[in-house]
């Protein structure tokens, strides 16, 4: 068998040229030459894709972007809650409101681990205009509205659609979610916030009032008069940390800035998909006409 030199072919002026020279390193005058040979494959590969981008565009559903700021509640603001205690109370008291006072951040940390749980889920189910509003998000023309009836998949919901990020290294967090209606997007943040706050302090009121009504009930069956004095104490003291918990503020994460959304809608973004689909139509294009044109060329050598 002959060996063919493919050098010694003459393809013709008409005939597939080599696309790029053997050495390992494509030259940027190589590049421009391999451009020009398929600009034909990569104009087509752009309206094809520019096309399909646009259709995608058309088919989606604009979303507004709501967001809302929050930070561990600072529980030293405001009056100083010991000057509400006696000048006698105990240590444990001093203790508890010291607790209760300080910038421990477990509640918050409580409270950005429950907000997407089935408990906060269960009680935004009792919000006809959220019900309402999450039966009206949806992400293109032809998909179904959410179908959510218990607070299993309100949860699941939540995980998908609220981001709840933290802000740099400081101890803020920004929650996130997306949704058509921005009036709509803003009152479910801010539901979310409070209810998930309001579940933490209720648990806590809870405890309290639990501790107060077995203070009584012991204090009904003592009768030494020591007895009765520390029982009156150790109730006062409770029913002092009631009052402190009544506070019309919230307790484990506070508004840092309130929900809002965006004048304009946030997605789809139309011109990163514009250019993202101008650069992949061009490469598509490319890839086709190389690919096309060295089957080409290895079926002429083939051939010979």
């Amino acid at each position: 068998m002959s060996h063919i030199n493919p050098e010694k072919i003459n393809p013709g002026k008409n005939s597939a040229q080599p696309l790029y020279h053997t050495q390992d390193d494509i030259s940027f005058l190589d590049l421009i030459a391999f451009i020009w040979r398929a600009k034909i494959a990569i104009i087509a590969g752009i309206v094809f894709a520019v096309f399909i981008g646009q259709v995608f565009i058309q088919m989606s559903v604009q979303q507004y972007k709501a967001d809302i700021l929050i930070a561990p509640a600072d529980r030293k603001g405001g009056p100083d809650v010991k000057a509400l205690l006696p000048d006698n109370s105990s240590f444990a008291i001093q203790y508890l409101v010291n607790s209760i006072g300080s910038q421990d951040s477990n509640d918050f940390v409580r409270f950005v681990n429950i907000a997407q749980g089935q408990t906060v889920a269960a009680q935004l189910l009792l919000d006809k205009r959220i019900v309402d509003g999450l039966a009206k998000d949806r992400r293109f023309t032809f998909s179904k509205a959410q179908n959510i009836e218990n607070s299993a998949q309100l949860s699941a919901y939540l995980e998908k659609e609220i981001d709840i990020q933290g802000v740099g290294n400081s101890v803020l967090h920004r929650i996130t979610y997306y949704h058509p209606d921005a009036a709509f997007a803003a009152y479910f943040l801010t539901q979310l916030h409070a209810l998930t706050d309001e579940i933490i302090s209720n648990d806590i009121l809870k405890m309290t009032m639990e501790r107060i009504a077995y203070l009584r009930d012991i204090m009904q069956e003592s009768y030494h008069p020591d007895h009765r004095r520390a029982l009156t104490s150790l109730l006062m003291e409770q029913e002092h940390v009631l009052m402190i918990l009544n506070m019309d503020e919230p307790f484990a994460a506070s508004i840092a800035e309130p929900a809002a959304t965006g004048p304009k809608p946030d997605q789809p973004k139309a011109m990163i998909i514009t250019i993202a689909s101008i650069f992949l139509g061009a490469f598509i294009g490319g890839l086709f006409f190389a690919v096309r044109r060295q089957n080409h060329v290895s079926g002429d050598i083939s051939e010979l």
